[in-house]
């Protein structure tokens, strides 16, 4: 099912101009799109299979994401207003001590005692290595409203957020075994695509007065229903950055770096 709150719902949202000179603008606004996979077999399962052609890996491939996790589609699409600032927070580690120095290298040890004699400042310089990068986490935040058109409105935005919620939560099949939350492949245009992002937190606030509602379609009576819903929604990228991804954001081939295979 494909939820695009972002250009379906007349701008209620917010109080951007959604409407201008009687034209419509929803086309223009901003949007993230997650498209939603569950995953079915077990992490050791998925590194057997991601590794059993450990050799073609050190090729140069064209795509060396593919298969990296294994999951099924769900049907579900979410087109969601992307109003944050957010772009990119890029957080590299350097790290001495890659190189020689006074604790691998006798001879270095051996100066510096040396100099140690005569001066009390006495050292070497240590390159700096790339150590690792910090995996992206972010956030964004969007409004449903209950009061514009109340029949309709209600009822599909309790669909949304619960759909929503229920895939971001665990699944308990039986007494043994757990199903975990949905993965997804996030892209916002123009500012980031990631192959593989999980929802880290999801917040729901109740906005304005509430009310107990009998909602037509929703069997538990009543349901309480505020003026509005609050969604927030805290996403952790699974795979680190890379110049591939970002080259997929200029060049829309998204692709070249899909990292999720059914």
């Amino acid at each position: 099912m494909i939820f695009d709150i972002a250009h379906n719902i007349d701008g209620r949202w917010c109080a951007a101009d959604a409407w201008m000179g009687g034209q419509k603008t929803l086309k223009d606004v901003p949007f993230v799109e997650m498209i939603e996979y569950q995953q079915e077999t077990n992490a050791i399962e998925r590194a057997l299979n991601y590794w059993n052609d450990f050799e073609n890996k050190l090729d140069s491939l064209e795509n060396p994401y593919e298969g990296l996790y294994a999951a099924n589609p769900t049907g579900n699409v979410y087109i969601l207003p992307y109003l944050s600032d957010y772009h990119h927070d890029l957080n590299q580690k350097w790290m001495a001590g890659q190189g020689p120095n006074e604790d691998n290298d006798p001879s270095i040890k051996y100066m510096l005692q040396i100099m140690g004699e005569r001066t009390a400042w006495a050292g070497v310089e240590q390159p700096e290595s790339w150590s690792g990068q910090d995996l992206a986490d972010w956030g964004f935040s969007f409004y449903l409203i209950n009061t514009f058109k109340p029949d309709e409105d209600i009822l599909k935005n309790i669909v949304f957020w619960y759909t929503l919620l229920n895939q971001t939560l665990l699944g308990r099949p039986d007494a043994i075994t757990y199903t975990p939350p949905c993965i997804y492949e996030i892209t916002i245009p123009g500012v980031r695509h990631c192959p593989v992002g999980v929802i880290k937190k999801m917040t729901i606030q109740n906005v304005g007065a509430m009310h107990a509602h009998i909602v037509p379609g929703i069997p538990a009576m009543p349901f309480l229903v505020p003026d509005a819903w609050k969604i927030e929604l805290h996403i952790h990228e699974t795979i680190l950055e890379s110049k591939r991804m970002l080259n997929a954001v200029m060049t829309g081939e998204y692709s070249k770096v899909k990292a999720i295979s059914v």
